[in-house]
């Protein structure tokens, strides 16, 4: 079976800096060319390189930031927010495992959580909006990575069909 070739036929324009430096604003955006050489290479590059490992490392560190807050106040009424932890640690897995619904999962906790936080707290609406696009943006990419994954999964003919 030949290897996953995807995207040999584009070419990566040239971007101005300050689109690339704005790009998590706009999160639905995601570079054609990027995505397909992740699906391309998406089983030989690791965590630190990947759009899904960086999806599981932004719910890894939303977790444990969680649980440190939860610890600090001493497990007391806010231990509900163990349950978020939870949650957060699985979609974490299965995102990293390349679960497309984990992602669509990620985005839907992720907007929720950051709708609460605006209706319970007006003045972190700012803050809100911006780690929502950044972690949306994350979030996003590493799905359309799987998307193009399951779009390329193409099975070759044998010889005689």
């Amino acid at each position: 079976m030949n290897p996953l070739t995807i995207g040999d036929h584009i070419r990566r324009p040239e971007a101005p800096k300050q689109r690339r430096a704005l790009k998590w604003i706009l999160w639905w955006q995601t570079d054609p060319v990027e995505i397909d050489e992740q699906a391309r290479l998406y089983d030989t590059i690791g965590v630190w390189s990947s759009w899904r490992g960086w999806a599981a490392l932004c719910l890894c560190f939303s977790a444990l930031t969680t649980f440190a807050m939860v610890a600090i106040n001493g497990f007391g009424p806010s231990s509900g927010a163990l349950i978020d932890v939870a949650i957060m640690l699985g979609l974490a897995l299965f995102t990293y495992l390349g679960h497309r619904w984990a992602m669509i999962g990620a985005m839907t906790v992720w907007t929720i959580e950051k709708l609460f936080a605006v209706a319970m707290y007006p003045y972190v609406a700012i803050t809100a909006l911006i780690w929502w696009a950044l972690y949306m943006h994350v979030f996003y990419s590493a799905f359309r990575v799987e998307q193009r994954r399951r779009s390329a999964a193409v099975v070759e003919p044998a010889i005689f069909d």
